[in-house]
């Protein structure tokens, strides 16, 4: 039933009306795209792989071939205008555009190159200085950005441990897609292509890939390794542009691209549950971003996001052409390996007449535009091989070749046969163990960060650690709270246990000595000393005298503040001597609580 509408649709787009009747045109609400990044240097050599110069000058001219289809001119193959109904001709708009990135430095700055393409300096794009509200200054001279009015873009990139990166470039920390690659190596394709192609790759290793690749990892193992050293080897290097001919550098290519679909192109090969496509991932998580965009437009009826651009690596394009069923041995345009620079644009776009209030000559603007309703909208799929081809419309999901659009509604239906529904779901079919798997336990809707028209922000996400400290200060405040009302309702109360302090002086502490007794010596058959203090009373002098041959007595304590009487310490004095006043007793600490908590207040007492 949908073919048959969108047939009917070109027919009506195709036709002339009769007098009294008008002509149906096309008119593009959004376009939503995913570019490959341009020339960079090759991965096999260990410094940080960054754009080339001939890189950012194909995206710089992809850019432009942008501009001219969607802002400045019409379509060579369609009568109907191209240009993008609302999105400012001249001054970049970021609410009307959103740029996403890899989180590679050559796919971030390819990104770069191609917005000056799409919006170069104002004052190159017009013959006059552009002026508004932000660069008039209060004194009224108008001031312009460097660069004769440069537009800085806002580029969003995506590291690969934060969520929103599985949207961009869903095969990165993915287990199990590794895991499809490795069960790649135990086929017969594999293996008979490993023993086929050893002689051609060993021709290569003395004057071309000595001293990069090891002898031992020369193969086709490495087939787009050495393909990628090779392709721009041969642009940059004079030497092997003389050396290497043109049928090998092809031959070098077409095994790249047979490894290429089949680690990530293969959408029949499964990992952990039976069907989830698992070579593929990166292409499934790319349908979700395309369809999220494609949504964000529609629920803010055209007035955001018109133009979405993506940028990244090859696996995500080549997953995606085969779930949509544009990859076969006889489709050479998308079987091969994409040339850098290659873009895949899906076009958001509504019949109507020319003379609607939908409709306007200058540019496609109108104050008045009336968003269609969905089932008045349809998609069409553009591919551009490389920066110097043009963008061709083809069918998608192995539609007939006069079907180059289809309806939204049913393109909508195809992605959801496929794509990932939410980060946990890839989570799930990866096997991953990234923080964001281990730590949310759910993941989002499936948005790929759009949210109600407008994409949400990554900087608005709070990360575990910060979430873990508000978790702890919350949960210490609802305990103080807690104990609060148990302090007011049931007289809960904290008091300070007094411990008995043990007293550090050394003394009596039972019936015999103890170690800290050093002032006391018990002679080994004298008798116990009882509990408490027991003083022997002395011998006068005389009967000390008499006794002069008695055996000497142990030692025996006198004068001691542990001693049950002073008297008793009089009468041990040795005559002539002075006899010290009394003394009180000393205080102890075990009387501080004698009071009780009913006495009288604590009055400072000092000695020395």
């Amino acid at each position: 039933m949908a073919s048959i509408l969108s047939l009917a649709w070109g027919i009506l787009l195709a036709s002339t009306a009769v007098e009294g009747q008008t002509v149906l045109q096309e008119h593009i609400w959004q376009t939503v795209s995913y570019t490959l990044y341009g020339d960079r240097t090759p991965l096999i050599l260990p410094e940080t792989n960054t754009l080339t110069p001939l890189g950012a000058q194909q995206l710089y001219q992809a850019g432009s071939s942008f501009r001219q289809r969607y802002i400045d001119a019409t379509s060579n193959f369609s009568s109907s205008t191209n240009t993008i109904i609302g999105l400012s001709r001249y001054q970049l708009n970021v609410d009307d555009i959103a740029i996403i990135s890899a989180f590679d430095p050559y796919s971030s700055a390819s990104a770069q190159a191609f917005m000056q393409g799409l919006f170069p300096p104002l004052t190159n794009a017009t013959n006059y200085t552009f002026t508004n509200g932000e660069s008039q200054l209060a004194n009224g001279s108008n001031i312009e950005y460097p660069l004769n009015g440069y537009q800085y873009a806002p580029i969003l990139t995506v590291p690969p441990y934060e969520e929103s990166s599985i949207w961009i470039a869903g095969h990165l920390n993915c287990p199990m897609w590794l895991s499809a690659q490795s069960d790649y190596y135990n086929t017969a394709e594999y293996k008979n292509l490993l023993n086929t192609e050893q002689d051609f790759y060993k021709r290569l290793q003395p004057e071309i890939l000595d001293g990069v690749f090891l002898n031992a990892s020369v193969g086709y193992f490495d087939a787009y390794i050495i393909y990628d050293y090779l392709a721009y080897s041969a642009i940059h290097n004079s030497t092997v542009n003389e050396t290497l001919d043109e049928s090998t550098l092809t031959h070098a290519r077409n095994l790249a691209s047979n490894w290429v679909q089949a680690t990530s192109g293969n959408s029949t090969r499964s990992g952990l549950h039976g069907g989830d496509h698992i070579s593929t991932i990166a292409g499934r998580t790319l349908a979700t971003q395309i369809l999220s965009a494609l949504t964000s437009n529609i629920e803010s009826s055209g007035q955001f996001r018109k133009m979405i651009l993506m940028f990244g690596s090859h696996e995500p394009m080549v997953s995606f052409l085969s779930l949509a069923g544009l990859l076969s041995p006889g489709t050479s345009q998308f079987y091969g390996l994409p040339q850098p620079g290659s873009t895949m644009t899906f076009e958001l776009f509504s019949f109507a007449s020319s003379d609607s209030s939908i409709f306007d000559a200058n540019n496609g603007n109108s104050s008045t535009s009336r968003f269609p309703s969905s089932d008045d909208l349809h998609i069409r799929f553009l591919f551009q091989n490389g920066t110097d081809a043009d963008p061709i419309p083809y069918p998608l999901f192995s539609h007939s070749p006069s079907l180059g659009t289809v309806p939204l509604s049913e393109f909508m239906l195809s992605l959801q046969d496929f794509m990932i529904d939410s980060a946990q779901d890839w989570c799930t079919t990866c096997a991953s163990d990234a923080d964001f798997c281990i730590s949310s336990g759910s993941g989002s809707s499936g948005s790929g960060g759009y949210s109600s028209g407008r994409r949400a922000s990554h900087r608005d996400a709070v990360s575990p650690a910060v979430a873990g400290v508000i978790g702890a200060l919350v949960a210490l405040a609802v305990a103080g709270l807690l104990f609060g009302l148990m302090m007011l309702l049931f007289g809960v109360r904290v008091y300070r246990v007094q411990r008995k302090r043990r007293s550090q002086l050394n003394g009596f502490k039972g019936g015999e000595k103890l170690a800290s007794d050093q002032d006391l010596s018990i002679a080994k058959n004298g008798a116990p000393v009882p509990v408490g203090a027991s003083v022997v009373k002395p011998a006068t002098t005389a009967e000390v005298a008499g006794a002069a041959g008695a055996a000497p007595r142990g030692h025996e304590r006198v004068g001691s503040w542990e001693l049950k009487s002073q008297e008793n310490a009089k009468e041990m004095a040795i005559p002539g001597m002075p006899i010290p006043p009394s003394q009180a007793k000393r205080p102890s600490f075990e009387d501080d609580d004698a009071g009780g908590p009913f006495g009288g207040p604590v009055k400072v007492d000092e000695r020395v």
